[in-house]
């Protein structure tokens, strides 16, 4: 009442009235309450704390730095937290090989981003795509002409260790020779450095690597003829309460909080 006696004072009842629903239309622009099932309460209530898997080098989605984890998907993962009361923890020092690794033999419990294909979708499921970007080639400025991933065939492009890029291409590109790396970051060095002619990934990848990381002797040479990759939140076939819990976080996220997470971390602009 004290509160309200003093604001009245201040300010016009009217102008109260107009800052209070502002502050409604604000926080409900955000989030709506989630009706998570009893099931999925228990499920929750039983696993406090749960640890994942990730890819450390590939910026802007996913970053690992000083042992702390961020980036686009990061963020993803503080909403997660803040509407299930779950605390998620990433796995110390950990490469993507290794959490693929480790998902197939369930030493890893889930990953909160990987691409979804057929093979992976044998020993994990998947909420749907909340992630995708288109796939692109990149080569250096001084190479020659590629227009596509029919111009690599007998060529050798890099790719980082059990990315489901490898096994598309292995599948319908067969002469395109692939130069396995340890990481994402390691793959677009050998094309920097000449040792690999190409690298195919995420356009929003490539070109932070690109504009941010001083790989300023590359560039995105072509699109492939794949669909924009499609990344959703993987976990163990026997979790399937935490695909439906984070399936519902997903899709309770409003557009303005996507867009503010996007705008955030990507601010390149790119020009066809």
């Amino acid at each position: 009442m004290f509160l309200y006696e003093n604001l009245n004072k201040q300010y016009p009842l009217k102008t109260i009235f107009i800052f209070i629903l502002y502050l409604l239309i604000w926080s409900l622009s955000y989030s709506q309450n989630i009706n998570f099932t009893e099931k999925e309460k228990e499920w929750i209530k039983n696993h406090p704390i749960i640890e994942h898997g990730y890819e450390p080098h590939w910026p802007p989605y996913e970053i690992y730095e000083n042992g702390e984890y961020s980036g686009i998907i990061g963020d993803y993962v503080k909403i997660i937290e803040r509407e299930t009361g779950i605390e998620i923890k990433p796995i110390q020092n950990i490469t993507w090989d290794e959490t693929v690794k480790g998902l197939k033999s369930r030493t890893i419990d889930f990953t909160v981003c990987a691409g979804i294909t057929a093979e992976r979708k044998k020993y994990l499921n998947f909420t749907k795509p909340y992630i995708s970007s288109p796939l692109i080639i990149v080569t250096r400025k001084d190479g020659g002409f590629i227009g596509g991933l029919s111009d690599l065939q007998g060529k050798t492009i890099a790719l980082p260790a059990n990315y489901y890029t490898g096994e598309l291409i292995s599948k319908d590109y067969p002469k395109i020779k692939i130069n396995i790396k340890k990481s994402i970051e390691e793959a677009i060095k050998a094309v920097s450095l000449g040792e690999s002619e190409a690298f195919v990934g995420s356009l929003v990848v490539a070109s932070y690597y690109i504009e941010n990381l001083g790989y300023s002797n590359l560039k995105i040479a072509a699109p492939t003829d794949y669909d924009k990759a499609q990344i959703g939140l993987a976990a163990r076939k026997d979790w399937p309460e935490l695909i439906s819990i984070c399936q519902k976080v997903f899709d309770n996220i409003s557009v303005q909080e996507k867009n503010e997470i996007i705008e955030k971390w990507i601010s390149v602009r790119y020009e066809y």
